[in-house]
C-alpha cells in the first residue's frame, strides 16, 4: 500500500470520511487499501479531488437505493456499508474497486450531464410553447436518454478497467485474462 501518493486534496476527503460516526477502523482501512493498491484508481481519485469533482465520500442513507451513487451537486461518492466489509474475500475488494471507479467516472461526466439536462429543459419548453395542437417530445427525450446511456456505459467501462488495474498491480507477472477478471470480480445484486 502506497499512501504516500495520495494528494493533499484526496487526503482531506479521506480524513473527513475517517471521521464518519460509526465507521469501523477496518472499513476505513479497506477503503484506503482499495484506493492505494489500484494505481489507476488512485490517480483518478487524486485528479477528481484536485479538480473539485470529489469533496466527500459517505455512506448511502437507508432511504437511498442501490449499492453506490455519485451526487454531482454534493460532489460526493456514496457507498453502501457492505462495500467496505471485505471479510477476507478478495472478490469483494475487487467489486469495491470497480464500484469506486464507476462512481468517480460520473464526476468527470458531470458537465455533459448538466448540459444535457439544460438542453432537454429548453427543448421541452420551446415545444410546449410552440402552439402546435399535438406535441411530440420524443426526439428531445431520446437525446437526453442517450447522454444517460453514455454516462453509464463509460462508468461501467471505467469500473471494469479499475478492477483490471488492481489485478495487474497485484500480480504484474501474471496476465490478466478474462477468466481471471471474472473469477475476481463479484458483483452484488442491487
Amino acid at each position: 500500500m502506497n499512501a504516500a501518493n495520495i494528494s493533499p486534496q484526496l487526503q482531506q476527503v479521506l480524513n473527513a470520511f475517517q471521521a464518519t460516526p460509526g465507521l469501523a477502523p477496518v472499513q476505513y482501512q479497506n477503503l484506503l487499501a482499495a484506493i492505494t493498491e489500484t494505481p489507476e484508481l488512485l490517480q483518478t481519485m487524486n485528479l477528481a479531488a484536485a479538480q473539485d469533482r470529489l469533496r466527500h465520500i459517505a455512506f448511502l442513507s437507508p432511504r437511498q437505493s442501490g449499492s453506490a451513487a455519485y451526487s454531482s451537486n454534493e460532489k460526493t461518492v456514496y457507498l453502501g456499508d457492505s462495500h467496505l466489509h471485505f471479510l477476507g474475500r478478495e472478490t469483494r475488494k475487487v467489486e469495491m474497486i470497480g464500484t469506486l471507479g464507476h462512481e468517480i467516472q460520473h464526476a468527470f461526466f458531470r458537465e455533459t450531464a448538466e448540459t444535457a439536462q439544460v438542453t432537454l429543459h429548453n427543448e421541452v419548453r420551446a415545444l410546449s410553447t410552440s402552439g402546435q395542437p399535438a406535441i411530440d417530445y420524443t426526439a428531445a427525450a431520446l437525446k437526453y436518454q442517450q447522454v444517460g446511456r453514455m454516462d453509464e456505459s463509460q462508468a461501467a467501462m471505467t469500473g471494469w478497467n479499475m478492477a483490471v488495474s488492481y489485478l495487474q498491480a497485484k500480480d504484474p507477472n501474471s496476465p490478466v485474462t478474462l477468466e481471471k477478471i471474472y473469477t475476481n470480480y463479484e458483483r452484488s445484486a442491487g
